[in-house]
């Protein structure tokens, strides 16, 4: 999944052009604002480029932990400080028109340009962390050694930070650069036409453009494919069982252990899949791991993001209106009545992403369970309705050799993915809980119906300011 710092840098540079397009906001471009702004980004990346690795070689020195996990805290922060200022900046001042002002406007080039220093930033903060996930790594993996278990080489720091740029690259960068592209030369050879035609033969594109993606992600991320053999075996009865279709598997050529879903729809969607994940664990934890992405895709998850998501970002566009209209009767400013609640909405927006994303980690992490406990069922004589202990005790170690491997401590809490303990103990729970009437099935099935209605409430508004000749297609 891509890194929630990347798009809030991208969501930070569309959203600040798109509300300047709307509104006809006049925005004085400024070429410092951006070298103030680069600079900040530069700054960042330098700190961290200093502090890091000298906590690393502090909690060497001292043999401490704490210091490990207080500079792996230190970078999360930092990573903080190089994409929300600039995506503040870049919302109220245009950051794509400011830097048009700078190199005029190109196709595809201001945007890429713009977006430049907090994505290099995060590349330097990828590089400079690497010693601390390094010595966290060796300290985790000791505990494996002595239990016997091979151990995969580790990435080097160039192969970890390599690693981290494709897949900022592949995701979503790629697929958002070629849809902006898109829609910049549609509507420099479009302009004269009809608006309607205009309009549909963009939205055409991008829906051609979003089919075509996972194909694009999957060789950017130097993928190949798996098209026989005991995993391509395995992963397609697994998909069977749970009923979780997928196109293809592919070997991810990436350092970490990792395995994750590519594509929505059926006949392109992929599993992707590490050789140190492969190598690294044994047969049924990375059983469990499989089965963890494929209950992605039976419950549909990428879809509802992008559905919940759509359904905040219009609440908030109505919100914003409603206030600014009623600052505007009450002789009040609108645009900072708009700002005030773009501010506090957006803030709330990236809580509740953060928020559903744990939620439906923690659904695949059940449905997993729960797949894996069946068939611990079938051989051993158990209750087919209930959830069988092996499956949620085979998931949790299979996330604890997760982190092993990648030199990430468990109390180690993620924004989109909250910490392994948080999901171990959610985990340790399910035995015995009835498979129809989970608990975390019943959450997610709150969140789709809140979207749904949402989305049926404000669309049917839609369809209605269209037919009344308020809204204009």
């Amino acid at each position: 999944m891509p890194s929630i710092h990347v798009l809030i840098v991208v969501v930070g540079l569309l959203l600040g052009r798109d509300l300047t397009r709307q509104h006809a906001r006049v925005v004085e471009a400024e070429p410092w604002q951006f070298l103030l702004v680069a600079g900040w980004s530069g700054l960042v990346g330098l700190v961290a480029m200093v502090v890091l690795p000298a906590c690393a070689r502090l909690a060497v020195g001292r043999g401490s932990a704490r210091t490990l996990d207080r500079g792996l805290a230190m970078a999360s922060a930092l990573r903080w400080l190089a994409v929300l200022p600039f995506a503040l900046w870049a919302v109220m001042a245009d950051g794509v028109g400011v830097v048009a002002s700078l190199i005029g406007s190109w196709i595809g080039l201001d945007e890429a340009v713009a977006a430049a220093p907090p994505l290099l930033a995060l590349l330097a903060i990828a590089w400079a962390e690497h010693p601390l996930h390094d010595r966290m790594r060796q300290a985790m993996l000791m505990r494996h050694l002595d239990q016997g278990v091979a151990i995969e080489r580790p990435p080097t720091r160039w192969e970890a930070t390599i690693a981290r740029a494709r897949t900022m690259l592949a995701m979503p960068l790629l697929p958002v650069f070629l849809i902006v592209c898109w829609h910049e030369t549609s509507a420099l050879f479009l302009s004269g036409g009809p608006g309607w035609l205009g309009r549909t033969i963009d939205l055409a594109g991008t829906i051609a453009l979003i089919a075509m993606a996972p194909a694009l992600i999957v060789r950017v991320l130097g993928t190949r494919a798996l098209r026989d053999g005991p995993l391509h075996a395995r992963v397609m009865q697994l998909g069977l069982a749970m009923r979780a279709r997928i196109s293809g598997i592919r070997l991810w050529a990436n350092p970490s252990a990792n395995a994750a879903i590519l594509g929505l729809l059926p006949g392109a969607r992929y599993m992707l899949v590490t050789e140190p994940l492969l190598g690294g664990m044994p047969g049924h934890e990375v059983d469990a791991v499989l089965a963890h992405e494929l209950a992605h895709v039976r419950q549909h998850h990428v879809l509802w993001i992008v559905l919940s998501l759509l359904a905040l970002i219009v609440l908030l566009s109505v919100a914003q209106v409603g206030f600014e209209t009623a600052a505007t009767a009450f002789g009040l400013s609108a645009s900072l009545a708009g700002g005030v609640v773009f501010a506090f909405g957006g803030g709330m927006a990236v809580l509740a992403f953060g928020a559903i994303s744990r939620l439906f980690e923690r659904q695949a992490d059940a449905h997993a369970a729960v797949a894996i406990g069946l068939e611990y069922a079938r051989a051993q004589g158990g209750d087919p309705q209930t959830v069988h202990p092996g499956g949620p005790a085979c998931m949790a170690a299979a996330l604890d050799r997760v982190c092993a491997l990648n030199g990430i401590h468990p109390d180690r809490w993620g924004f989109r993915h909250g910490s392994v303990r948080q999901r171990q103990r959610a985990l340790a729970a399910l035995p015995g809980q009835r498979i129809d009437a989970l608990p975390v099935d019943r959450s997610s099935r709150m969140i789709r119906r809140a979207t749904v209605l949402i989305l049926l409430v404000l669309g049917g508004l839609l369809l209605l300011g269209i037919g009344q000749g308020w809204i204009r297609w």
